[in-house]
């Protein structure tokens, strides 16, 4: 009597094929998702009965809620394995040549007035569609997409056969009533007076973008050595995308500020560092921006040093895989009052030039010599390039003609 073993694989490989139909649907308060999974196995090892598959490791994103799984009879056993991946047990054994389907159930959280989330699939094959509720403008990365609408709901269909090779980030937003939150920051000279207003459901974003600020006002005083030189009273208000022309944040002057309601901590603290740029009297965007985002990475050194690496090496990577693009003196360089995929590229070149110069000043005369230029920028009238290198000069006893020569 001749005996034989087959042995359980685990799905993946590429001699697998895995399809899944993916439906994103915003509602009001919610994401609700829906993967129907087909899984064929045309692995060559397993043919003749030598072996079998029996489970799929799947990504699930570590805020979903209310995960179930099923096939056509039954439910789907699974467990959380790691890095955000689950493992899914098929209820039979899927030999060679054979097929299993079973289908899975999430919700993302969201609130009655945004919905933000990523959308991506981890297998070869995938068809996606994004259904979202009327009332809501809704903002896609990437262009892989068509668009139509459906008994008042708008319906993204992403092209049949994405790779995926990076996710496509969801933003939607549905203005509601507002709100106010507010706290008070003691600082050097001033209590400064915080207000968020937001949209009704928001609470827990206000109360982020108040801890945000709370714990950045003093470190940014430290970090510039100079007092805050802003309003007393900062009003930050929550908006859409209609409002913000293709930007994440306006800091507005007169201690008033825009942000994106999908816009990160690091858009935050930029916009709050502004409060500085324009204490120091800078003429020229470059000085602007530059700071901006230098003083936010400092900032973020601190508190999030993942995120100030991530930030540094993505400005430095736009700038080297951009120069030779872009003829850009930074003296030069303005904004367009839109900001879209037509001027995308030199925009963020300029963003990307203004940090490293402001980062290469830095490393020439260290955050001591900054701090004492900072005291000169802010009892000046203007501060314009030429007048900015004298004061990095004097107060660094340094030459830095060379820097300003690349850059400026």
């Amino acid at each position: 009597m001749a005996l034989f073993a087959v042995v359980p694989v685990s799905a993946g490989w590429e001699q697998t094929d895995t399809h899944v139909d993916s439906t994103y649907e915003v509602k009001s308060g919610s994401v609700h998702v829906t993967k129907y999974i087909s899984f064929t196995n045309q692995d060559e090892d397993t043919r003749f009965w030598q072996g079998y598959y029996s489970s799929l490791s799947y990504y699930i994103p570590d805020k979903a809620s209310n995960l179930i799984a099923y096939d056509i009879s039954s439910p789907v056993q699974f467990s959380e394995n790691n890095n955000g991946y689950f493992l899914f047990e098929f209820d039979e054994r899927v030999w060679y040549g054979e097929s299993y389907a079973f289908t899975i159930e999430y919700d993302i959280p969201a609130t009655p007035s945004s919905a933000t989330f990523y959308v991506q699939e981890t297998v070869e094959s995938a068809d996606v569609t994004l259904i979202v509720e009327e009332g809501y403008e809704t903002q896609v990365s990437g262009n892989d997409y068509v668009v139509s609408s459906d008994s008042g709901k708008t319906i993204y269909k992403f092209e049949s056969g994405n790779i995926w090779k990076s996710p496509s980030l969801v933003s939607c937003a549905k203005k509601t009533d507002t709100k106010v939150a507010t706290c008070v920051v003691p600082l050097e000279l001033n209590n400064v007076t915080i207000s968020v207003e937001y949209w009704e459901g928001e609470d827990e974003w206000a109360q982020h973008k108040l801890d945000v600020v709370k714990e950045n006002l003093p470190l940014q005083e430290e970090l510039w050595g100079i007092p805050y030189p802003g309003n007393t009273n900062i009003i930050i208000t929550e908006c859409s995308f209609s409002e913000m022309n293709g930007y994440k944040g306006f800091n507005n002057g007169n201690g008033k500020i825009s942000i994106l309601n999908s816009a990160s901590d690091q858009v935050l603290i930029h916009e709050i560092v502004h409060c500085w740029t324009r204490g120091c009297h800078f003429d020229e965007l470059w000085m602007h921006e530059g700071y901006a985002n230098f003083y936010t990475y400092l900032a973020l050194e601190k508190t999030d040093s993942t995120a100030s690496s991530s930030m540094k090496d993505n400005f430095f990577e736009g700038y080297d895989e951009a120069e030779s693009l872009y003829a850009l003196d930074l003296d030069e360089w303005s904004v367009p009052a839109t900001y879209n995929s037509s001027n995308a590229g030199q925009v963020d070149f300029g963003y990307d030039k203004s940090f490293v110069m402001v980062y290469g000043l830095y490393e020439e005369i260290g955050l001591s010599n900054m701090k004492a230029a900072n005291k000169e920028f802010s009892s000046s009238r203007g501060v314009d390039s030429n007048y900015h290198k004298s004061i990095a000069q004097s107060v660094s006893d340094k030459d830095l003609e060379s820097l300003y020569g690349q850059f400026v």
